[in-house]
């Protein structure tokens, strides 16, 4: 059996879940970090491409707009 529980009564706020066995909650409760841990690695990930697909625009955009005849005057 699950409780649901609101804290604060505003939309923005989720409802809370208590198990009243006590293997039930534990387990929820360890759901609910691999959840957190999932999100704060795949906000991550999606840092580290932005990073790299900003990095890869700017070289790109820089030797597209480089002068040819500079380039090729100290080879």
């Amino acid at each position: 059996m699950c409780f649901f529980v609101k804290k604060n009564f505003s939309p923005a706020f989720t409802y809370e879940c208590y198990f009243l066995d006590d293997s039930f909650d534990k387990l929820y409760r360890a759901e609910e970090r691999v959840q957190t841990i999932f999100k704060f690695f795949s906000l991550l990930a999606l840092a580290a491409n932005l990073i790299a697909l900003l990095t890869v625009g700017y070289q790109s955009v820089k030797t597209a707009l480089a002068n040819p005849v500079q380039a090729l005057k100290y080879e």
